[in-house]
């Protein structure tokens, strides 16, 4: 790489190699890929850089002991600069040949070398001066305090300026700990488990027979309801003690608010999905198309909804575009829009398509969700309008034993 002159010569002479590795596969199948080999040495030339930095800064204290004429010390200065330098612009030449053999966190390495120089240079020269330092001269701690801390301010600003900002740089150092870090999570993490493993395992298991007892229950049933469903229904009805017309209204009623409920819950969720879309497009959130999808999808998750979207975009945004205004737009307009329009839609379809009053529509289906989960969609709705109708066909009975013309005929009248 030193040597190249033609980069395109060189990326075409590595394709090659690589091409006739792939082609060669059955003669090399005891060898890494190419890009495997190449990540491999990378990873080494960065440990030996960060190795040669030590050594070259370790022969400055004793190089700043022997009071060197300060021509010398800028000289020396210099040589460890270019030197380091050096190293940084072969590992950039690699980056160059192919961004993708070199990660994230290596490239960040490779950026980090001169910082590393400086301050190690920086931490030599202070540590001189303190040696140096007499009894009398205490009042200069001041001006050496200083220094410690512009040095320190500096380095922080340029690892907050390669990690893209301080808060995205404190997310990166959580999400990217050390090796003691994660043995130390690990240790506290079996330490807090280790009591309550048993009874996880128990508890898991005892999840997963009911889980399985459960599917195997609905397939079968579904299976009979498919095949003797209309045979069930008549006897059924002719076990009930109702008349066959109140049945015959019973069973209309209940398919009609059954689809009602399923049609609601699906427009619902596209009007949801459609309304973030507006927001993602407007506001600059990438790949419009495919999270308006995902709002979609998951506004048919009940309690979640359509927050397992907008509130990873919305921190996306604001950690990693630098747009913290249309992040707090996004929330904002997801919580007070989105998040409330499946109610509105909800409440006008089954009233639309059902004989529920707008306003009783609207709390069956919060009442069931309360009272039993995300099951509820569909029983709140089922269970108001049999009692609706049980109470309508009450009323007409009542009505008829009493000699008093029926009052659905009087209204239609």
């Amino acid at each position: 790489l030193e040597h190249s002159k033609d980069k395109a010569v060189n990326v075409a002479k590595l394709n090659s190699v690589n091409n006739a590795n792939k082609d060669n596969g059955n003669k090399n199948n005891g060898k890494a890929p190419l890009e495997v080999q190449v990540r491999q040495k990378i990873e080494a030339y960065l440990q030996s850089t960060f190795e040669q930095i030590r050594l070259l800064t370790a022969t400055l204290p004793d190089f700043l002991d022997s009071n060197p004429a300060p021509e010398d010390l800028e000289n020396r200065l210099v040589e460890l600069r270019e030197q380091a330098g050096t190293i940084k612009s072969q590992i950039m030449a690699i980056d160059g040949l192919d961004p993708s053999w070199i990660d994230p966190l290596s490239r960040n390495r490779a950026f980090l070398i001169d910082q590393t120089l400086e301050a190690s240079i920086a931490s030599a020269k202070l540590n001189h001066s303190l040696k140096a330092l007499a009894p009398s001269d205490i009042g200069n701690l001041t001006s050496l305090q200083e220094s410690v801390w512009s040095i320190d301010a500096s380095w922080k600003a340029s690892r907050e300026e390669l990690s893209g900002g301080r808060l995205v740089g404190i997310l990166k150092e959580v999400a990217n700990p050390s090796p003691e870090q994660v043995r130390q999570n690990l240790d506290n993490l079996l330490a807090y488990l280790q009591p309550h493993l048993i009874s996880f395992g128990g508890g898991s298991v005892a999840f997963v027979i009911k889980l399985l007892v459960g599917l195997t229950i609905l397939l079968v049933s579904l299976y009979f309801f498919l095949c003797d469903g209309p045979s069930m229904v008549r006897t059924l009805m002719d076990l009930s003690p109702l008349d066959n017309r109140y049945e015959e209204e019973l069973l209309a009623e209940f398919d009609r608010t059954s689809r009602a409920i399923v049609l609601a819950t699906v427009l619902s969720a596209v009007a949801q999905g459609l309304t973030a879309g507006i927001a993602y497009y407007f506001l600059g959130a990438p790949s419009v198309f495919l999270l308006t999808a995902l709002t979609i999808v998951c506004a048919l998750i009940p309690f979640v909804g359509t927050a397992i979207v907008w509130v990873p975009v919305a921190t996306y945004m604001a950690l990693y575009q630098d747009k913290m205004p249309n992040a707090i737009i996004l929330a904002v307009y997801a919580l007070l829009i989105v998040g409330t329009i499946d109610n509105l839609i909800k409440m006008l379809i089954l009233h639309g398509q059902s004989q529920l009053h707008p306003l009783l529509a609207l709390l069956s289906v919060l009442g069931g969700l309360q009272a039993l989960g995300p099951i509820g969609i569909l029983i709140g709705p089922l269970a108001v309008t049999l009692l609706q109708t049980t109470l309508s066909i009450l009323r007409r009975e009542l009505s008829d034993f009493n000699g008093l013309p029926d009052p659905t005929t009087t209204a239609a009248t």
